[in-house]
């Protein structure tokens, strides 16, 4: 029984033995954990201002816009949908180009509709229309602007091609009214 006692004593490894090696490699183990310290230091703070393709700090950015719809008359009779047209042509890479043309959001219109840099989805049940935006954290200002820019021009288009088929509608209605305003 001594014997199988002091054979258990053998395979124990004293903590003093541990600390003493420790205490020993001290140096090794302060330099080794700052070297790794300063590494990561510079791997985080330092090299991305030096190569700017480690700069991977990105933002996404999400706006919410909502439309009115035309009058249900108005639609029946012209076909024109308020919401769909903008989604159309806010996800055209021309004007999407024009629009940043001051700001240089993305590096190339085309690629960011297709890419998913910059992607527009729409909800008919709500009549919104979600922007998401992917860009540098660096150009969050110029997206503010671009997409202000963007936004006026939508305007623009739904009025003027909106105005365009009612216009067209009050011909036609003139016309039938000249026609037939006999009966």
């Amino acid at each position: 029984m001594t014997e199988q006692y002091e054979n258990n004593n053998e395979d124990e490894i004293s903590l003093i033995d541990l600390f003493a090696v420790l205490i020993r490699y001290r140096k090794l183990v302060v330099i080794g954990t700052l070297a790794v310290a300063l590494a990561a230091f510079a791997w985080l703070f330092v090299l991305p201002k030096f190569v700017p393709s480690l700069n991977k700090k990105t933002l996404t950015i999400s706006y919410a816009l909502k439309t009115e719809r035309l009058p249900s008359s108005v639609f029946n009779a012209t076909g024109y949908d308020v919401l769909k047209s903008a989604v159309n042509y806010m996800q055209d890479p021309a004007v999407i180009s024009e629009c940043q043309r001051d700001f240089h959001v993305f590096e190339n219109a085309e690629q960011a509709v297709v890419g998913g840099t910059f992607s527009v989805q729409s909800s008919n049940a709500s009549d919104r229309i979600t922007l998401l935006c992917k860009i540098p954290a660096e150009k969050e200002n110029e997206l503010n602007a671009f997409i202000l820019e963007l936004l006026k021009s939508t305007n623009s288009y739904i009025e003027d091609s909106a105005m365009q088929r009612i216009n067209s509608l009050e011909e036609n209605a003139d016309k039938i009214i000249e026609q037939y305003g006999n009966f």
